[in-house]
């Protein structure tokens, strides 16, 4: 039964690597896969994921390079943070000198 079980479990391991791919499918090998570069872009969208572990007084590597992009961006942008941005002991309390520093406005120039 062991020896049954084995063969069974190498089947479905085969069986289900052979659905991978490395290269994008499509069902239209006309697809068009450039950008079309006659079109304007209308908006865009900045999007950072686990930003509010920065040292108090100083900023992350991340969100330097984040504020670097963004004061590239126009002003058709929106900045999402995404996650959980406030970190351990969470929000200081009203009043808290480091209250500001916990508090993200972004805005674009």
């Amino acid at each position: 039964m062991k020896h049954h079980q084995f063969i069974v479990l190498i089947i479905t391991i085969l069986f289900l690597n052979s659905c991978a791919t490395y290269k994008p499918q499509y069902k239209d090998e006309n697809y068009n896969k450039t950008f079309p570069t006659e079109k304007d872009i209308v908006h865009s969208f900045y999007l950072i994921g686990d930003g509010g572990n920065s040292p108090i007084g100083s900023q992350s590597e991340a969100l330097k390079d984040f504020k670097v992009e963004l004061a590239k961006a126009s002003k058709q942008s929106t900045a999402l943070f995404l996650g959980d941005n406030i970190y351990e002991k969470g929000m200081p309390n009203k009043g808290d000198e480091n209250r500001a520093f916990a508090v993200c406005v972004c805005t674009f120039n």
